[in-house]
């Protein structure tokens, strides 16, 4: 009968150590990643994009992809990147959420995807209004045109 409880309790202490384990390496791996973010974003501030970028190689290099392939996603939508591109950035955090589902950055990589998702849609939507709204310019240029060209006749001149 101890034995058995003996059993039951070294089953437990044993999750428990794994479990404590995982949170313990989420929790470096978290304070990690914001660690890395904010030193890509001292350079992007100062408009070092290449040094970011290199940066984020010697992060893949040691191991930490899922850190790397946001740190890869925030560099391609950085509002100062000259170079940002929010379709890139999107797809390299959709590996992130896919190659990484159990890393801790897979939410924050979720959350981008939907803003970058909502910006993109957003550009898309002013760029149809933008040629919309020449068209409708140019179309009022053609219709004074002719009203010019109507009251010339009615005036009876040439």
């Amino acid at each position: 009968m101890k034995m058995h409880s003996f059993k039951k309790a070294f089953i437990f202490f044993t999750i428990i150590a794994l479990l404590s384990g995982c949170s313990i390496n989420s929790i470096i791996k978290t304070e990690k990643s914001r660690e890395e973010i904010a030193r890509i974003t001292e350079m992007m501030d100062s408009e070092d994009f290449n040094g970011a970028t290199k940066h984020v190689n010697k992060i893949e290099k040691a191991g930490d992809r899922d850190i790397a392939l946001f740190c890869r996603g925030y560099i391609l939508s950085y509002p100062k990147n000259p170079h940002r591109d929010y379709s890139k950035a999107i797809k390299t955090f959709e590996k992130l959420v896919s190659m990484f589902p159990e890393s801790p950055m897979k939410s924050d990589a979720e959350a981008w995807i939907r803003i970058l998702s909502v910006i993109k849609e957003q550009q898309e939507e002013i760029s149809r209004l933008k040629a919309k709204n020449q068209e409708l310019k140019d179309s009022i240029d053609k219709l004074k045109e002719v009203d010019k060209e109507t009251e010339k006749k009615r005036l009876g001149t040439p």
